[in-house]
């Protein structure tokens, strides 16, 4: 089926095209799809073959960690680890005191990113549910793509 598109050419490869199809006696929208569907094949298998670079790279990296246990256990311990560097993610504490937080001077907040051995099985645990309910999805092929 074929479906009209409308495309912009620089000016030299329209004039270009226009003494192309003029020289062959053959209509420019033909040259055009001949272009188009040999451009389209070859960046294809270019495509193919760099996709399948990455997914050999990535199935050689699960074979090095199948549980990704070292992954979890890193990220567990810089999460859980005392003085640990400035984290974006975590916010910025105020000390400014607004009408809610002058009522609660008083209160007191566990320190959230202070290291213990229940931190760390709390993080490793929530973790590897993570890896388990990714794991349980489809893993693409390139037949999907």
């Amino acid at each position: 089926m074929k479906k009209a598109s409308t495309l912009r050419l620089h000016e030299d490869v329209q004039a270009g095209l226009d003494l192309i199809s003029q020289l062959q006696h053959r209509p420019k929208n033909k040259l055009v799809n001949e272009a188009v569907a040999e451009y389209v094949t070859r960046h294809a298998l270019q495509t193919e073959d760099e996709l399948q670079a990455i997914l050999t790279r990535v199935k050689a990296y699960q074979k090095s960690d199948p549980d990704f246990a070292s992954g979890i256990a890193a990220f567990a311990g810089a999460e859980a680890a005392p003085g640990k560097a400035e984290d974006p993610m975590e916010g910025r504490p105020t000390t400014t005191v607004g009408p809610v937080t002058r009522n609660c001077v008083n209160s007191s907040m566990p320190d959230w990113d202070a290291d213990s051995p229940r931190l760390r099985r709390n993080l490793i645990k929530i973790l590897t549910a993570i890896r388990d309910q990714a794991r349980a999805r489809h893993i693409p092929a390139l037949a999907d793509a």
